[in-house]
């Protein structure tokens, strides 16, 4: 028989667990509010450079940025929802991805942050660590058993996470490069594209090799960056 006293602290510390604000949270509705508000900035800007018949370079960016910043909005519905389907993201890669979203998808474009070197590697630097903590999270949740111990060798899992991030990024450079076709009727692959794969591959080459030691050793370090599906 369950006391009555507790009954009622169950209660309570369930009741206290619902009020609790995640850090992650207060990052996402900060980054759709700021979204917003930098679409309409951007839009009044849009505006402004329609007025003033400046045609020349408005044009790629302005769309650039209203269609990242779409792809922005759909990522924060998708972690809204989520975070309903009993999927528990490390509280630190959730901020960490939250903030990438928002500057890759709204300040990068904006700003043609992606044509100059440094930046551009920074993103794709960024974008390796995003895509393979995913990868390396969805064999996890498939290949493990009902006790959570991983069903695959360390080295399968490493060697899938690394194939589906380049698989990934193949097809990113690839929409980027139809996109330039389109909308500059440019035909050409530019030495950009390489650097681009090259920085991915080698961001994912040094991430597989310490989520494989992690895997052979204590296992720490890779449960810090798991996203677990209960």
């Amino acid at each position: 028989m369950i006391k009555e006293g507790a009954t009622i602290k169950s209660l309570k510390t369930l009741k206290d667990n619902k009020k609790k604000i995640k850090i992650s949270d207060i990052f996402l509705y900060v980054a759709i509010f700021l979204t917003f508000a930098f679409l309409i900035f951007v839009t009044i800007d849009l505006f402004t450079s329609l007025n003033s018949r400046i045609v020349g370079s408005f044009t790629p960016n302005f769309l650039l940025t209203y269609l990242m910043m779409s792809i922005s909005t759909i990522i924060y519905i998708l972690l809204l929802i989520f975070e309903r389907k009993n999927l528990n993201f490390p509280e630190w890669f959730k901020c960490f991805l939250i903030f990438s979203v928002f500057v890759f998808c709204s300040i990068y474009p904006y700003l043609n942050l992606f044509t100059i070197i440094y930046t551009d590697i920074l993103y794709n630097v960024v974008f390796s660590i995003i895509i393979n903590i995913i990868s390396i999270s969805i064999f996890y949740n498939l290949l493990k058993d009902n006790n959570n111990n991983l069903k695959s060798k360390p080295f399968t899992l490493s060697l899938f996470c690394f194939s589906f991030t380049v698989m990934f990024a193949v097809i990113i450079e690839l929409i980027e490069v139809l996109f330039n076709i389109i909308i500059r009727s440019e035909n050409i692959v530019s030495i950009n594209l390489i650097i681009d794969l090259l920085v991915i591959i080698c961001s994912s080459i040094i991430l597989n090799i310490i989520f494989f030691i992690s895997l052979k050793t204590d296992k720490k370090l890779i449960n810090s960056f798991l996203i677990i599906k209960e």
